[in-house]
């Protein structure tokens, strides 16, 4: 007696003394069909009836290799439109998925393959691995190629902590010699006190250097100004000449972060794998530099538009030759 299931699920049937499996399934325009006999047990038959269904899904749909795949999505705008740097880093992240080179059909690979390739990285080389894989695998779906994004479920390890670290002087002075067209930003960022977010949301219509002041970011409220010091105007000025209009930093969050990185390794302040210093550490070499200029703590809270005085301290980094100063002056 035949035992029907759903569609796609197939059926499992006596053909004398044995059992066969069979599944009838639609690809694309075609009904296809699959089977095999000369299973002892009607249970035996059923067990394999996945077995059969995946077979005839790998089948519905056209193949292509996971090397062919990363040269098509090479070609394709949404890479070709990254910055050099992070067409880079995404080869990068290729190479690291060496493993998967001898796919030569992408819908084999599983949850679990991709897993493992970024098991044991740290945050930024897995998130470089799964954009890469993640913008692989949609296009293979558009491609009718795959029908389902593995590397879309990918969890990837916790984001460092950011580090309440300053910048010394010598790498300060690093920074201001250097030709890196990321350096001014840091710089500015540390002259000014800048929460990453407020740099990259700045526009030329918030700029007032005549005043020597903009606007407030978009965390601060906008109607709290942020000093322009002295050291910050060339740099300020030449953005807003660069710029014209519109805002300021052209890059995306992650682009900026990238950037920011890639500059302290160039310029010899930190090695790109290890953030001991962060873009937040602007703002903490901001107040520390002030505050040992001597500035009052109320000017420098100001300066820093902290509404809270215990936030301040939190951002200012003394040590034993700070207290050794002020006690022997």
């Amino acid at each position: 007696m035949t035992k029907k299931r759903g569609n796609g699920q197939g059926t499992v049937y006596k053909r004398g003394n044995t059992w066969q499996a069979e599944v009838n399934m639609m690809c694309g325009d075609i009904r296809r069909r699959a089977y095999k006999g000369g299973f002892a047990t009607k249970r035996e038959a059923v067990a394999y009836l996945p077995t059969l269904a995946e077979s005839l899904r790998l089948n519905r749909t056209k193949t292509i290799s996971f090397t062919k795949l990363f040269e098509r999505w090479t070609q394709e705008q949404e890479f070709i439109q990254l910055s050099k740097d992070k067409q880079d880093a995404y080869r990068i992240a290729y190479k690291k998925c060496a493993s998967l080179y001898a796919l030569s059909d992408v819908r084999i690979a599983t949850y679990d393959t991709l897993a493992s390739i970024i098991s044991g990285m740290t945050y930024y080389p897995a998130r470089d691995v799964k954009r890469v894989l993640n913008g692989m695998w949609q296009l293979a779906m558009r491609m009718e190629c795959a029908e389902k994004n593995p590397a879309q479920l990918l969890q990837l390890p916790p984001i460092p902590q950011a580090r309440k670290t300053t910048f010394t002087d010598a790498q300060i002075e690093k920074l201001q010699a250097s030709s890196d067209p990321f350096a001014p930003v840091i710089l500015l960022m540390i002259y000014m006190g800048l929460r990453p977010i407020e740099f990259r949301m700045m526009t030329v219509e918030d700029v007032h250097l005549d005043e020597h002041y903009t606007d407030g970011g978009r965390k601060t409220a906008r109607e709290i100004p942020i000093a322009i010091p002295t050291e910050a105007e060339p740099i300020l000025r030449k953005m807003c000449e660069q710029a014209k209009t519109g805002r300021l930093c052209k890059l995306s969050e992650d682009d900026f972060y990238d950037a920011f990185y890639k500059c302290l390794d160039a310029t010899g302040v930190q090695r790109e794998d290890n953030h001991t210093l962060t873009p937040v550490s602007c703002r903490h070499t901001f107040v520390t530099r002030l505050t040992r200029k001597g500035v009052p703590i109320a000017i420098v809270q100001k300066a820093a538009r902290h509404t809270s005085y215990k936030t301040t301290q939190g951002y200012t980094h003394l040590d034993i030759t700070d207290v050794l100063g002020a006690l022997n002056t």
